[in-house]
C-alpha cells in the first residue's frame, strides 16, 4: 500500500508540475505577445492564466500533494512582481473565491493567508518599479519565504484546535521550504523570458538606429551576400533612382549594376570583390559618366567587407559617393597650381633671359657697329668686305632670335595701335602658304564684319603663326585640314561650363568672369592630337615633341606670354587620332582706341645725313661708347662721351647749352637712363634726347616713363641709323614738348 500511495502522490506531483510548467510558459508567452497588442487585453490574459493554474492546482491535489504543488504561494507573488498590482488583486481574489467554494475550515485560513500574501509581494513590486530592475534569483527567494511566513504568522490568530495546529505546523514546516524553491524555479524561467525579451527589444532597437542611420546617410549603400544577391538597398537609392530601385533586392547584383552603371563600368566591381576577398581591406575606385538626375557625374564606389564575430567574412558593403563637384574642384586646383608652376616658370626665365639679353644686346651692338666700320672701310677689297657683310647677316639672325625670346616677357610693353584682327590674319596667308606643306589644306571664317582691337600687329601676327605651324606639324606630312575661325563671343556661364571645364583632354590658361566680350581666335586641326601627359607641358618654355632640329619648344611658349599679356586666356582641346584645337580670347572693347604714343619720324635721305652738332653719350659699356663715338664722328658731329651718369650730370651741369643732343643708356649702374634725362631736363626744359633700351630692360624693369625722353630705340642700334634720328630730331622746328 505505501508504495501505491508513494506512486499515486508522485503522480499527482508530476501532473501538476506539468501543469505549472505550460502554465508558466503560456504566460511568457502572453507576456511576450505581438507588440502592437492592446496593454489591458495582455493584462486580462496574463491573470487567466495564472488564476487557471491556482485554482487547478488547489482541486486536483491530496495531502500531502495538494500541500506540496499550491500554486498560490508562487503565482500570487509571481502576478504581482512581474505582470503589477491589478494581475496580482486578480490572482489575490480567485484564490479567496475557491477557497470559500470549496468551503470547509481551509476556507477561512486560505482567505486571511492570502491577503498579506498579497501586501508582501505588492511592497517587493514597487520597490523594484522604483529601481526600474528586476528581481534576482536569491531576491525572489526571499520575497516568497517572506511571503509565506507572514501567511502563516496570520494563521495564529485563528482559532484552531490542537490537531489543526499540528496539520498547520506541519504543513507550513513543508511549505517555507517549496514555496522559495518554487519561487525560484519558476521566476527563473520568467527571468529568463524577460532577459530574452529585452535582448529581442534591444536586437530590435539596435537594427531601427541602423537603419535610420543608414537610410539617412548622404550617400548609397548596398549591401549583398557572398553569392552576390543583394540584401539592402538604403534609402539614397530610392531618391536617386525612384522606388522602382527596391525591386532589386534579393536579386543578383550584377542587375543592379546594368541598372545604374555605364555599360563600360559594370565588370570593375568583379575585379573589386576579388581584390577584397584576397587581402580583407576596402577597395576603393573612381568611375565617371555616370548618368545620375540626367547629368553626367563622377562617383566613388567602396567595397568593404562585413564580417561576424569570428572574423569571417559574411557579405560585401558598397557605398557610392556623388565626389563630381570634389573632382572637379580638385581639377581645378591641380590646373590652378600648373598655372601657377607656368608662370613662375615664365617670370624666372624672363628675368633671367633679360638679363642675358641686356649683355647680349651691348656685345651685339658692338660686333654690328665694327661690322659696319669694316664694309665701310672695305669697299676696295670685296672678299673681306663680303666677310663683314656675313658678320652683319649672322647678327641680325642673332637680333631675331633675341626678340623671340623676350618677346612674350615684353609683350605687354610693346607699341599697340587699333587694328583689325580680319585684315592682320588674313595677311599671314602669303606669309603661311609658302612654308606649310601641299597636303595641309587651310581654310578661314573670319566673318563679315570688321573685328578691331587694340593690338600690336607684329605680335598678332607671331600669334597666328606659331599656331598655324604647330597644327601644321601635327599632320607630320599627312593631306589634313587646318582651320583659323575669328568671332566674337559672350562668356555667358552656359559657354563657361562647357568650353572652361578642365578634363584630361583639355588646358585651359585660367577661367574668366562671365558676362565679358572676347574676340576667339580659334585654330583647329585634325592631325595626331596629344596625350594628357604631353597637353599638360606644351606652353613650358623649350618643350617639344620635335627632334632637335626640327623645333625649339618656344612657339606655344610665346604665344602663351603675348595672351598673357592681353590679359586673355586660352583653352587647348585634343584627343589623340581625333586632332587639336586652340582657342585665344583676347577682351572685345567696342570703343577702344588707338595708343598713339609712338609717333612715326620722317626719313631722312642718306646723301644729307651730316652733322657738326655736339653730342653727349652716356653708357656703362665702353665699346658702345667706342662704336657710337666713331660712327657719329664719321658724319662729323662731335662726340664727348661718359660710362658714369653721375660724371655725366656733372658734365651737362656745367655747361648745359653746349650740348645740342644726349643720348643715354637706360640700366646703367647708380641711375637709370630715364632719370638721368629727367633731371637734364630740369635744367634745360627744351633738351633733345635719345634714349636707348633693350629687350632686357623691357622684360625686367617697370614700364618705362618716356616724359623726358624723345625718341626711344631698341638695341642694338647701328651708329647710322641713330645720326639718322639725331639729325631728324636736330632738324625738327618745333621744340620738343616740355613737362
Amino acid at each position: 500500500m505505501i508504495g501505491v500511495e508513494s506512486l499515486a502522490i508522485a503522480l499527482v506531483l508530476l501532473k501538476n508540475l506539468a501543469v505549472l510548467i505550460c502554465g508558466v510558459a503560456a504566460y511568457c508567452w502572453v507576456r511576450r505577445g505581438p507588440r502592437e497588442q492592446d496593454n489591458k487585453v495582455k493584462l486580462v490574459i496574463e491573470a487567466a492564466v495564472l488564476s487557471l493554474m491556482t485554482v487547478y492546482t488547489m482541486v486536483s491535489g491530496t495531502a500531502p500533494a495538494g500541500v506540496l504543488t499550491d500554486a498560490r504561494f508562487i503565482l500570487v507573488p509571481l502576478a504581482t512582481i512581474f505582470s503589477g498590482p491589478i494581475v496580482g488583486a486578480v490572482v489575490t481574489a480567485c484564490v479567496m473565491i475557491m477557497r470559500i467554494y470549496v468551503g470547509g475550515v481551509g476556507a477561512v485560513a486560505g482567505v486571511i493567508a492570502a491577503c498579506p500574501l498579497f501586501l508582501v509581494a505588492l511592497l517587493a513590486a514597487r520597490y523594484f518599479a522604483r529601481r526600474s530592475r528586476l528581481p534576482s534569483l536569491i531576491e525572489l527567494f526571499w520575497i516568497s519565504l517572506a511571503s509565506t511566513a507572514v501567511s502563516f504568522v496570520s494563521w495564529m490568530f485563528l482559532p484552531w484546535n490542537a490537531d489543526i495546529m499540528t496539520a498547520a505546523a506541519e504543513a507550513a514546516l513543508a511549505l517555507l521550504v517549496v514555496n522559495p524553491i518554487g519561487m525560484m524555479a519558476f521566476g527563473s524561467l520568467i527571468l529568463w523570458d524577460e532577459q530574452l525579451k529585452q535582448l529581442q527589444i534591444a536586437k530590435a532597437n539596435e537594427y531601427a538606429r541602423f537603419r535610420a542611420v543608414v537610410d539617412n546617410l548622404p550617400l548609397t549603400l548596398a549591401i549583398r551576400t557572398l553569392d552576390d544577391k543583394i540584401t539592402l538597398l538604403n534609402r539614397r537609392y530610392e531618391e536617386l533612382y525612384g522606388p522602382e530601385i527596391m525591386q532589386f533586392i534579393g536579386k543578383d547584383v550584377r542587375e543592379l549594376r546594368a541598372h545604374v552603371l555605364p555599360s563600360e563600368q559594370q565588370h570593375i566591381s568583379d575585379r573589386d570583390r576579388q581584390k577584397l576577398i584576397e587581402t580583407g581591406q576596402p577597395v576603393s575606385r573612381y568611375i565617371t559618366n555616370v548618368p545620375l538626375r540626367g547629368r553626367l557625374r563622377s562617383i566613388q564606389l567602396t567595397n568593404f567587407g562585413i564580417h561576424d564575430a569570428a572574423g569571417k567574412l559574411q557579405s560585401i558593403g558598397t557605398i557610392g559617393v556623388d565626389v563630381t563637384e570634389l573632382v572637379k574642384r580638385k581639377t581645378e586646383a591641380e590646373a590652378l597650381q600648373a598655372q601657377l608652376v607656368q608662370a613662375g616658370k615664365m617670370e624666372a626665365i624672363g628675368q633671367l633671359a633679360g638679363g642675358v639679353a641686356h649683355d647680349f644686346n651691348n656685345l651685339l651692338g658692338a660686333i654690328i657697329g665694327f661690322a659696319g666700320f669694316l664694309t665701310e672701310d672695305l669697299s676696295d677689297q670685296p672678299v673681306l668686305q663680303s666677310h663683314a657683310q656675313r658678320i652683319l647677316k649672322i647678327c641680325d639672325r642673332a637680333k631675331s632670335l633675341v626678340r623671340q625670346i623676350l618677346s612674350f616677357a615684353s609683350a605687354d610693353r610693346l607699341g599697340r595701335e587699333l587694328i583689325d584682327l580680319r585684315n592682320v590674319i588674313a595677311e599671314t596667308r602669303d606669309l603661311l602658304r609658302p612654308t606649310l606643306p601641299s597636303t595641309t589644306e587651310m581654310h578661314y571664317d573670319l566673318g563679315d564684319r570688321p573685328v578691331r582691337l587694340v593690338a600690336n600687329e607684329g605680335q598678332i601676327s607671331r600669334l597666328v603663326v606659331n599656331l598655324c605651324v604647330n597644327a601644321s606639324d601635327s599632320l607630320g606630312g599627312r593631306r589634313g585640314r587646318l582651320s583659323i575661325k575669328l568671332s566674337i563671343v559672350k562668356m555667358s556661364q552656359k559657354y563657361l561650363d562647357e568650353w572652361f571645364s578642365p578634363g584630361q583632354s583639355r588646358v585651359i590658361s585660367a577661367k574668366p568672369a562671365p558676362g565679358g566680350q572676347f574676340v576667339c581666335l580659334e585654330v583647329r586641326d585634325n592631325g595626331s592630337g596629344m596625350a594628357p601627359d604631353t597637353l599638360k607641358r606644351i606652353m613650358e618654355p623649350f618643350f617639344t615633341t620635335k627632334g632637335r632640329k626640327e623645333g625649339t619648344g618656344l612657339g606655344l611658349w610665346i604665344v602663351d606670354g603675348i595672351v598673357h599679356a592681353y590679359r586673355g586666356y586660352s583653352v587647348v582641346d585634343s584627343e589623340v587620332g581625333v586632332g587639336t584645337r586652340f582657342a585665344i580670347y583676347l577682351p572685345y572693347e567696342r570703343e577702344a582706341e588707338a595708343d598713339d604714343t609712338v609717333k612715326a619720324l620722317p626719313s631722312v635721305p642718306k646723301a644729307t645725313l651730316k652733322g657738326s652738332e655736339r653730342i653727349l653719350v652716356v653708357d656703362d659699356q665702353q665699346d658702345i661708347l667706342d662704336v657710337f663715338t666713331i660712327g657719329l664722328e664719321r658724319i662729323g658731329f662731335e662726340v664727348a662721351c661718359s660710362n658714369d651718369p653721375n660724371e655725366a650730370l656733372e658734365l651737362f651741369e656745367e655747361e648745359p647749352d653746349l650740348w645740342d643732343v644726349v643720348i643715354t643708356d637706360q640700366v646703367m649702374p647708380g641711375m637709370r637712363g630715364t632719370e638721368l634725362l629727367k633731371k637734364m631736363r630740369l635744367i634745360r626744359p627744351n633738351l633733345r634726347t635719345v634714349l636707348c633700351t633693350g629687350f632686357g630692360e623691357l622684360a625686367t624693369d617697370e614700364p618705362l616713363s618716356l616724359e623726358s625722353v624723345d625718341i626711344s630705340l631698341m638695341k642694338p642700334i647701328q651708329p647710322n641709323v641713330l645720326a639718322e634720328h639725331i639729325r631728324i630730331l636736330v632738324d625738327m622746328p618745333d621744340s620738343p614738348p616740355t613737362q
